[in-house]
C-alpha cells in the first residue's frame, strides 16, 4: 500500500446503551476523535538478569483497553443522557446515581460504542464493551454547546475461562442505518 494523507471525513458516535442491536447516533464531533490503545504489560523479574533492581527477563502481556475521546458539537441530548446515567452505576435518570460498588460490566452497563468516519484512513471502529470513564466537560452559554466525553473501551469477554479471541474492536457496523 501506497504512503498517503488520511483524512476521514466527519466522525459520528453511535452507542445501543440497550443492547437492542440498533444503535442510535449520540453526536457528532468537532476536531475528529482521539482514540488510544494501552496495552497491559508486566515485567517478569529473575535472578540471571539482576532481580528486581535488574532488567526483565521476559515480558508478560495482559490485554489492552482504549480510551477514546471526543468533543460532541451536535448530540442527542436523550442519548447523551442515558449513557452518562449508565456511567454512573446504572442511575435511572441523569444525575443520578446507582448503587455504590455497582460493576458495570457484569450489570450490563457497558455498551456497543461504534464510530464511524467514512472516507479512506482507519475506520470504522467497533468497541462491543464500552462505556463513559473520564470527567464530561460541557459549556453552557451563547456560544454553542459541547459536552466532551471519554470512553474506556475493554475485551468482550464476559465469561470465565481463556480470553483467546476477546475482541476490542472490530469493524462491524451492524444494525447502523449509515452516516447521518
Amino acid at each position: 500500500m501506497a504512503v498517503s494523507f488520511q483524512v476521514n471525513g466527519e466522525a459520528s458516535i453511535w452507542v445501543d446503551p440497550t443492547a437492542s442491536g440498533t444503535p442510535s447516533l449520540l453526536g457528532i464531533t468537532i476536531d475528529g476523535v482521539r482514540g488510544r490503545f494501552i496495552p497491559r504489560n508486566e515485567d517478569v523479574m529473575t535472578d540471571t538478569f539482576g532481580g528486581e533492581s535488574g532488567i526483565p527477563a521476559e515480558v508478560q502481556q495482559f490485554l489492552a483497553w482504549a480510551e477514546i475521546e471526543c468533543d460532541l458539537v451536535k448530540f442527542d441530548a436523550a442519548v447523551l443522557a442515558s449513557v452518562v446515567a449508565l456511567s454512573m452505576g446504572g442511575g435511572t435518570t441523569l444525575g443520578t446515581m446507582g448503587a455504590a460498588g455497582a460493576l458495570l460490566r457484569q450489570q450490563n452497563y457497558m455498551y456497543r460504542t461504534t464510530i464511524l468516519a467514512p472516507y479512506g484512513g482507519i475506520g470504522p471502529l467497533n468497541f462491543p464493551q464500552a462505556y463513559i470513564q473520564d470527567a464530561q466537560e460541557f459549556n453552557l452559554g451563547t456560544k454553542r454547546t459541547a459536552y466532551r466525553v471519554v470512553f474506556r473501551a475493554l475485551p468482550d469477554k464476559r465469561d470465565e475461562g481463556s480470553t483467546v479471541g476477546a475482541i476490542l474492536f472490530n469493524g462491524s457496523t451492524t444494525g447502523i442505518s449509515g452516516p447521518p
